[in-house]
């Protein structure tokens, strides 16, 4: 049986999320969409309930799908068919997304002229974030998490590739202006989210020297 969200929530007036826990891996998996002049960027998505899916396509048309790591390939692949849209990822996360993408990413690109790409090489394989100026709202993968016990923090580093590399990539993101945070797995914080992040970014370089 598929995993599927049975509500979506319109976080922010340019972002939306939904989340439903995978029994397998014992886990919340976490989807947002970026809505940047009336089209919607789905990140790492799972499916969703009908009348969900009606709800946040009713926001704006769908124009692609972005894969943060290798291991996000979720419903992409179902739902690139069906919103008729391409799929995106870092050329590292393509062999374990098990998807065909239709184009791969690079640091620095910037996508429907309001989303950046920012790799962040040591996570999982391609890990990458996204980056909504307009919004400063930051949509990570999996290298940071916030879930029950592990509220804003670094992924462990028995799940990361390169746990020194991963913690150095993080420091790229400092000189961003960022008021709300997103995760692969936690719910999105809106709130105090820039001084959170600059915190953990800190602690991370500190502990680094």
């Amino acid at each position: 049986m598929a995993i599927r969200a049975q509500e979506v929530h319109r976080v922010t007036p340019a972002l939306f999320a939904w989340q439903a826990y995978d029994p397998t891996s014992k886990v919340d998996l976490t989807s947002v969409a970026h809505l940047v002049d009336g089209r919607l960027v789905m990140v790492d998505p799972v499916e969703l309930a009908e009348q969900a899916e009606a709800e946040l396509l009713a926001a704006g048309e769908p124009v692609a799908i972005v894969l943060t790591n290798g291991n996000h390939g979720r419903a992409s692949a179902r739902l690139a068919v069906s919103w008729q849209v391409p799929v995106l990822c870092h050329e590292a996360a393509v062999a374990g997304t098990g998807i065909v993408p239709d184009a791969c990413v690079d640091d620095g690109q910037e996508l429907l002229g309001g989303l950046t790409v920012i790799t962040l090489p040591g996570g999982g394989p391609g890990e990458l974030a996204l980056y909504h100026a307009r919004a400063q709202a930051l949509s990570f993968g999996d290298l940071v998490i916030n879930l029950p016990g592990y509220e804003f923090s670094l992924l462990p580093d028995k799940y990361c590739l390169e746990p020194h590399q991963a913690r150095a990539s993080l420091q790229k993101l400092r000189a961003l202006a960022v008021s709300r945070v997103t995760f692969a797995h936690g719910w999105p914080v809106v709130t105090g989210a820039g001084d959170r992040l600059a915190g953990l970014l800190e602690k991370i370089h500190q502990n680094n020297n």
